[in-house]
């Protein structure tokens, strides 16, 4: 998912890896935080594949800089990423935000692929959690535990709810040609 928001923002520009850095740290807020002991051996990992080159430079202060610049085959692997299922793991609606932060830089066709994949998703998610709620009233958990987690279950649906609508009304959008 780092491999993809590098990719993507290297597709509208080059930049260094300080500025990498704090874009996706404002990105990811206070979620997790994102070190330079990530981002610069990401970079050379992604130099060493051949999809970005890396430049030293000096910045106004005379400090030193990595300038990271996309090449044709990091523009490849861009396409490869966003065309890529999403994993379901811890990362799964982190990953579906980094895709749709580079709807500018794919077709439609692909951006509908994206948002079709993200809408069974979230339909799945809300009958998981309906599932997993008729279970647990069906378990001998103590009435409180049961209150709590119905509490946290809803919260759950509300939140895939809303992001069902956000995604049904981004699609109609883009079939209609992004039209304002």
């Amino acid at each position: 998912m780092y491999e993809l928001f590098v990719l993507g923002q290297l597709t509208d520009k080059p930049m260094t890896g300080y500025l990498l850095r704090n874009v996706l740290q404002r990105i990811v807020g206070n979620r997790r935080k994102i070190s330079f002991g990530m981002i610069y051996p990401l970079l050379d990992r992604l130099e060493t594949k051949g999809f970005i080159t890396l430049t030293d430079s000096q910045d106004d202060a005379n400090r030193g800089k990595k300038d990271a610049t996309l090449t044709e085959l990091g523009r490849e692997r861009f396409e490869e990423l966003m065309t890529a299922p999403v994993p379901l793991n811890q990362n799964t609606d982190f990953t579906y935000e980094v895709k749709f932060r580079n709807f500018h830089q794919i077709e439609p066709s692909l951006q509908l692929s994206i948002l079709g994949e993200f809408e069974h998703y979230l339909e799945n998610k809300i009958e998981d959690v309906a599932d997993a709620e008729a279970y647990l009233q069906q378990t001998k958990i103590t009435p409180d535990d049961l209150k709590d987690a119905v509490r946290l279950m809803a919260l759950t649906k509300v939140q895939a709810t809303a992001a069902l609508k956000w995604t049904k009304s981004t699609i109609e959008e883009v079939q209609n040609g992004n039209k304002d």
